[in-house]
Formats: structure tokens, sequence, C-alpha cells
């Protein structure tokens, strides 16, 4: 199914899958369908000077139902909905017209198209538990316009302002960087039945995929940002995360702080219940600033929030909402570096901490940093929290933006060192919380 509205001039042309969903390596993130879908970073401008588009598909001739959530930068979520998905389906999805103008997608079992390879080709598709067949007024997956109280909800928690009205009013949900344009990160994940619970919410993860949520891989998607002031835009797939039901891999550590365990992509709120593969820590990737790309280098970073984060004071910020790095280096091309690290090291420079929020734009050797001295070279990027502080292991995503004033962008995903899934491991070596040293050391961060 593709709806009209979403697109005018931007045509997503996907390729379809293959019947029986390829297989991967858990603990390896991969651009393989998954159990849940991760879009790291979206930028949305009221005046449409910004948006950012996604999609959701299904790789199964068999119908599926995802359920989208739509979170701050600060980890905090504001809306989630469920999208029925028929065999070989596609939705597509423009935040603009979500956030700003309320459109949530109607769909359903009744309603949205099956094609010839789709295994309900004959007739409709039973609708899943909870949910109505899709017809105007029965129920989720059919959604009414968002009301404009709701909107002006939404407007303010994901631009940083005080929230205006129900439960939260007063408190804020994000980083206020003064421009208006919302911020924050999307998860989609397979479920067993329409809801209307959060992925934080107690039983929506359940051992098995016996709760809420499911454990089948079966859904993949990509996704853009279009900044038409700057003539820029750029994406890539979404992250797709794995699940695996067994408990020697899927399994995460929530024991004391500062210990280095391994953990599922959503630890954080299931204690290893929702037996997702994990993300990595480490990550390396280029920079460019100069030559044909004038408009330098963004780094596009989301980072496990560590907690179930709620909303908060507008005046007084909560300090554990602010995350740390262990270690940033930037070499240059002639292996020069500059290393950045928390708390007494030897090097400068010091308590560099360039990536506070759980998902953020960074420009390389901008105001916050990274700092460079050269044009040219590529960045090691410790994410683990400092030592001393709660949860050494910290997942992330980060994905490279590579700018030409006015003309064009690049963007791509990061490289990874590590994996946090337990049986992930390293790559070639690489632990998954270490530091580089003098005279070429690599060692656990100390």
């Amino acid at each position: 199914m593709r709806t009209e509205k979403t697109f005018v001039t931007l045509v997503l042309v996907g390729v379809l899958a293959v019947a029986t969903p390829a297989a991967a390596e858990f603990g390896t993130i991969e651009p393989v369908p998954g159990a849940t879908l991760l879009l790291p970073y979206f930028e949305v401008a009221p005046d449409r000077s910004k948006c950012t588009f996604f999609s959701v598909n299904n790789a199964s001739a068999a119908p599926e139902l995802a359920h989208v959530t739509i979170w701050t930068d600060q980890s905090i979520p504001v809306l989630d909905f469920d999208v029925f998905l028929t065999g070989y389906d596609v939705q597509s999805f423009n935040l603009h017209d979500l956030l700003i103008n309320g459109n949530l997608p109607s769909t359903g079992s009744l309603v949205s198209n099956r094609g010839q390879f789709s295994l309900s080709n004959g007739s409709p598709p039973a609708p899943f538990p909870g949910c109505s067949d899709g017809t105007p007024g029965s129920g989720p997956p059919a959604y009414n316009t968002l009301s404009p109280t709701f909107r002006a909800v939404l407007l303010a928690a994901l631009t940083g302002q005080p929230i205006p009205a129900g439960a939260a009013a007063g408190l804020c949900a994000g980083a206020d960087y003064g421009d208006g344009v919302l911020r924050g990160y999307v998860t989609v994940d397979t479920v067993n039945e329409c809801s209307q619970e959060f992925p934080n919410t107690p039983g929506y993860f359940v051992d098995g995929g016996i709760g809420t949520a499911s454990n089948r891989n079966t859904i993949w998607g990509d996704w853009l940002i279009i900044d038409a002031p700057n003539v820029f835009a750029h994406g890539d797939t979404l992250v797709h995360v794995e699940a695996e039901e067994s408990t020697s891999q899927a399994a995460c550590d929530v024991a004391p702080p500062g210990d280095n365990e391994p953990s599922t992509f959503y630890c954080r709120y299931s204690g290893g219940a929702d037996d997702r593969e994990a993300l990595g820590s480490l990550h390396a990737t280029r920079y460019l600033e100069g030559g044909p790309f004038t408009g330098g280098t963004d780094l596009l970073v989301w980072r496990d929030p560590l907690g179930n984060n709620a909303p908060y004071s507008c005046v007084t910020r909560p300090g554990e909402f602010s995350l740390t790095q262990n270690q940033i280096v930037v070499f240059d091309e002639q292996e020069n570096p500059i290393v950045s690290q928390r708390g007494p090291s030897g090097f400068e420079p010091e308590d560099e901490n360039p990536f506070l929020y759980e998902t953020q734009r960074v420009e390389v050797g901008g105001p916050i940093g990274p700092t460079t001295a050269e044009p040219f070279g590529w960045i090691y990027l410790n994410l683990n929290g400092a030592q001393g502080v709660p949860a050494i292991h910290n997942q992330a995503w980060v994905v490279t933006v590579l700018s030409a004033d006015g003309l064009y962008s690049v963007g791509y995903d990061a490289l990874q060192l590590s994996n946090l899934s337990n049986g992930g491991g390293d790559f070639d070596g690489w632990g998954d919380n270490v530091c580089l040293g003098n005279n070429g050391s690599i060692a656990p961060c100390a």
C-alpha cells in the first residue's frame, strides 16, 4: 500500500524481497529483515524546509503488523500507532504530514491493498488481535487526524519547549535548539496485536516474542532527510535489528552499574525479554572538510539512553540525561591524532563531550566538536559511557553526512567495530570498550 499524500515529487523505489527473509549472523547489524527497525535521527521543520521520510516494508507473503513509536531526542516516547501490512506491502511516511498535520495512516485487513503474490490474495485476511479491519471509524489500525491540542503537545515535546497540556504539562521532553525544528528518532517493531503501548511499557516484551511485540524478522525499510534551503538530501537503509529466541545470544545484564555485560537493543526496558540483538559501541568513520565537500561533515548519532526517561523540569534538567563518551580520536591523513577522553588522560582537549543526547546532529570540527586540525581524516568513536558512570556499555549508531554547499550531500553508516550482543563480540581483535594509546596500544579504557 502506498498513500498518495506521502510523496509528491519524491519516489522511493524498493527492491522486492524474496519469499523467505534472508538469514544473517546474530550480533552483526546488517541490512536484512528484522523484528525492529530504527530510524536513528529525524528533522522536521514546520515550514517544510527540512523533512524526513521513511518506509516500512514486509518481506513476507503473510500479513504483518508493525508498531511505530516516535521518541524525542531524550528517548521519551510521545506517539505510537499500528500499521497493517499485507504480503510484500510497503507503507511510506512523511513525518511532516504525520507530526505537523496529524495525519496517521489508516490500514487494515479489509482496506489494505493485496497483490497477487500475497498469501491473502483470495480473500481479506483476519485482523490481528485487538485490531479492526480498517474501515473508517472502526478503530486501530485506522486512525482519525490528531487533534490540534495533541499536535501542539507533539510540537512542544519534539522542540524542547514546555508541554502545553496533559499529564506532563509544563515539563520538557527534548533539547531546545531554539530553531523550531522537531528532532527525535523512530522505532518500528513487529507485534502480535494492536495496542497503545510504548516499548517501555511492562509486558510489551515477553521472552519468546509472546508479549505485545513478536520475534518475527519480517520488516525492512529506508529513510531520507531533505534539507531544501541547502539543496541537500541524504538517506540510507533503516537500522535492522533481528530477534533471536536463544537466551544464550539474546541476553542482557541488569546488574549494578559498572560491569561490562552484554546487552539487547531494548535491554533498558525489557531486561533482555525483547530477544533483540544489540548495536555496537565502537565506530569509525571518515571526515572531509574541504575539496568537493565544502559543507563539511556531520555525524548523526543515536545512543542508548541507558534508562527509562520521563518528562523533566524545563528549568533544572537532570544531569543523568547527559551521556558521556570514553574516547574520541581524530586522525588526519598523516596519522597525527587528536585524542579527547573523559577524565585525566594526558590528552587534549579534555572533557570534550559532543554527543550528549540520545540522538543528535553534530558538525565535525564545529562548536561542540569533535576537534580537528586538518581538513581530511578519520575518527575513532568509543561511545561507551565513561568509567564511573552507570552502564559502561552504551549502544550507538552513527551516520556520516558529507555536504557540498548548495550542491549535494552523501549519507552512509559508519563502520562498526564492535557489537554488544552476547556472542556478538568484536571484529578482528577490537574489544567492546577499548581506548587507543601511545605507541599503538589498544587496551581496555582506564
